[in-house]
């Protein structure tokens, strides 16, 4: 089985002007987002300079999503993505406004450019974020995607790429339809890796009909979060060497050749959580949505942790405040909490039989 990096082995000697963009080229961009570029200014530079910066500099960055160190060294090292340049790159974290956002641009050859939005990284406010597309009509990084795009691209002649894993693949989305009208018609693809959908109004928009055939979609087959609320694209459903939550994770998926290895269907596992969190959103008002993300949050929170690293780094804390927050709390907050989680409880039904054992039998017996 092969992932991203051995595609980078099989095809880094081969330039975009001699083969063009492929699937798999789409993640890679879209993971290259995650590496930590905008502490190097890295604005047009090369990969290859990149990465001598980042070593220079002794960059070090979380792996639990994966290791971004790695993959930025493989894409230096070949002859495909070393010339590459980081055309612009802009991030932003506000726990205040509930924003994580991060977006850069690579020139990968005379006026063709992929725009990579990166997806949810380790901090508690983007996960925080995530939770609040199913609420909030716009959030603060959607609103920061189109204003990127619209900043660097409106006016140009270039031909426009646009892709995003995880949070990113929405914000890939979402910027495509509302982006001026120059940039919209420059569009030639946009790839959703994973990513979660939107509601329905935005769906139904003719906005969203108008891009849709440009649209591709790629989910693992135990995909969690790319089946959050509603995405009309038909996904590519690619194998992955991971379980469970794993499968979200870019260097897990399986590629052959120029694409990505094809699973047949979506997984129980899967089935079950877009049918379960489907029903206890319907179930819910946009008020008890955000009102439960934030107390949750509030919860995770409560012991001083901001990014999912310090919830590992110091479980025993973390926990402890957690519980004695919970406990602390006012009873409205408990009673709300528990009823909203009454509800999933109740929207998962007997949907959840035998499917989860059913599918790590399944990828056991491979």
């Amino acid at each position: 089985m092969a992932n991203m990096y051995d595609y980078l082995t099989w095809r880094g000697d081969l330039q975009f002007d001699r083969d063009p963009v492929h699937d798999p080229d789409m993640l890679i961009f879209a993971a290259l987002s995650y590496t930590d570029l905008p502490e190097l200014e890295s604005n047009a530079m090369t990969i290859h300079e990149i990465h001598r910066r980042y070593v220079e500099e002794k960059i070090q960055q979380s792996q639990l999503i994966f290791d971004p160190a790695k993959l930025l060294q493989l894409c230096a090292e070949s002859h495909r993505y070393r010339n590459v340049v980081v055309e612009h790159c802009r991030s932003t974290l506000d726990h205040d406004q509930v924003m994580q956002f991060c977006a850069m641009s690579f020139r990968y050859d005379n006026h063709k450019v992929v725009i990579a939005y990166r997806g949810t990284d380790t901090t508690l406010t983007g996960w925080q974020e995530d939770l609040y597309f199913a609420a909030i009509d716009e959030t603060s990084a959607q609103s920061e995607a189109i204003k990127f795009m619209n900043d660097f691209y409106t006016g140009t002649q270039d031909e426009i790429l646009v892709t995003g894993h995880s949070k990113g693949g929405n914000l890939a989305q979402y910027a495509s339809i509302k982006a001026n009208d120059d940039i919209r018609e420059r569009i030639k693809g946009i790839w959703s890796m994973d990513g979660p959908g939107f509601k329905e109004h935005l769906i139904q928009s003719n906005a969203f009909q108008q891009m849709k055939d440009k649209m591709h979609r790629v989910v693992p087959e135990q995909s969690f979060v790319g089946m959050l609320m509603d995405n009309p694209v038909q996904p590519i459903i690619c194998k992955s060497d991971a379980f469970f939550m794993g499968q979200h994770m870019p260097d897990t998926w399986q590629i052959l050749g120029p694409g990505f290895e094809r699973a047949s269907q979506l997984s129980n596992f899967s089935q079950f959580v877009w049918q379960t969190v489907d029903k206890w959103l319907e179930n819910m008002t946009d008020e008890e949505k955000l009102h439960f993300t934030d107390n949750v949050f509030a919860l995770l929170s409560s012991g001083g942790a901001q990014t999912l690293d310090d919830m590992v780094d110091n479980p025993f804390k973390n926990s402890k405040s957690i519980i004695s927050m919970f406990v602390h709390s006012d009873k409205q907050t408990q009673q709300r909490l528990g009823e909203v989680i009454g509800k999933l409880l109740n929207a998962s039904g007997d949907t959840l039989k035998g499917s989860v054992f059913k599918d790590r039998k399944n990828i056991e017996d491979r």
